[in-house]
């Protein structure tokens, strides 16, 4: 069971990322089009009939069969309705909003991979993020939605002026889905143009990285306060507090895929110039880079913030895409390193999320359960 779980968790990243690849190879839209339908299948139909499947998959179930007969629920209020909409008057199981998620989370993913080295972004995506949208329906979305948005922003064809629109927009969508999306909100303002000449300075950036250190040694002791809050009940982490699965660590512990992270970020912020010359756009990813550097220091004490860590893994994914276009062969082996991490690192995850009973607890994606199987989810 276990080693049709690794061949199937394997074959999407290879050939979803494959087929991106030859999409961009195709010389008609028609070639590109099938390709890249292709890719989404081989992400989409897993995910679609996937049975018992993730930590929060019955908690989700618990919601759904709530809202049908109207038990209070607290849940974000688009959440709610999408639930009450397909109980109330579609009528359907919870396996077809499942499916549903599934469909819109990378339906979202693959609208982003209009642009050049597109199956870098999706490689990106697929060993960082794909796993958790098996764990999360509703952050599945947003995980999504937010690398959709900044697509919108860095790489696309759409002025500025409209995408900075478009961003406060689907950010709102993202509110309203899960909570903890109101961080893009609040980076909003740092889109001005004197924010990001601040940001941009050498003495910001130095601050910003020695302020990570310190919370990396600090992060310990301060956890308690940040995790039992006001701004964790807002985003509804408090219920998490006493949690066994998202528990505070007694010393900090960044591992050694926080560091390869933390490296593609500090590589981005060291490159970055280069990289403006080359991508002008890339500056409006600086504001969220920097904050990511803060959380992922945070993220070495307290479990919990990895979810949040989680939804700003658009800066990884984003920096590296802009360190392999700007530098080509010249940060080949950088590059490569950080490609080669991330694929391990892929790998890695299922095995302690399979073996390692705390993180198995923490996702749950393995073994791998299909509708059709469903007896051996219990």
């Amino acid at each position: 069971m276990l080693i049709t779980t690794y061949f199937l968790y394997a074959s999407i990243l290879f050939f979803s990322t494959v087929f991106v690849y030859f999409s961009e190879k195709s010389k008609s839209i028609v070639a590109n089009f099938a390709w890249l339908f292709l890719s989404f299948l081989w992400l989409f139909i897993p995910a679609a009939i996937r049975y018992g499947i993730g930590t929060d998959y019955y908690s989700y179930e618990l919601i759904y069969n709530r809202v049908f007969y109207g038990i209070e629920t607290r849940v974000e209020p688009l959440w709610y309705l999408v639930n009450y909409i397909f109980n109330n008057y579609l009528g359907v199981s919870f396996q077809v909003l499942v499916t549903f998620t599934s469909f819109v989370t990378y339906l979202f993913l693959y609208l982003s991979y209009r642009v050049e080295k597109a199956w870098l972004l999706h490689f990106g995506f697929i060993t960082i993020l794909y796993l958790y949208t098996y764990s999360n329906l509703r952050s599945g979305i947003v995980y999504s939605l937010v690398f959709y948005i900044f697509y919108i922003l860095l790489l696309s064809d759409i002025k500025f002026t409209k995408a900075k629109k478009i961003y406060l927009s689907l950010s709102l969508v993202s509110f309203f889905i899960h909570y903890s999306s109101v961080l893009l909100i609040l980076l909003y303002p740092f889109f001005n143009h004197r924010a990001l000449v601040f940001l941009n300075k050498k003495y910001t950036i130095y601050f910003v990285i020695s302020l990570s250190v310190f919370i990396l040694f600090v992060g310990a002791s301060i956890a308690p306060l940040i995790v039992n809050s006001s701004l964790s009940e807002s985003f509804g982490y408090d219920i998490y507090s006493s949690s066994d699965i998202y528990y505070l660590k007694e010393s900090a512990s960044i591992g050694y895929v926080g560091f390869i992270k933390a490296a593609i970020l500090l590589s981005f912020l060291f490159y970055r110039k280069r990289i403006y010359s080359h991508s002008p756009k890339a500056v409006y990813l600086l504001p969220f880079a920097l904050f990511n550097l803060l959380i992922v220091s945070l993220a070495a004490s307290v479990q919990i913030v990895l979810r949040l860590e989680i939804l700003f893994s658009f800066t990884y994914i984003f920096s590296l895409y802009y360190l392999f276009l700007t530098y080509g062969k010249k940060l080949t082996i950088l590059v490569w390193f950080f490609i080669a991490v991330l694929f391990f690192s892929f790998f890695r995850n299922i095995y302690n999320w399979t073996y390692n009973p705390v993180e198995k607890s923490s996702v749950n994606i393995a073994p791998y359960v299909s509708i059709f199987n469903k007896e051996d989810a219990f």
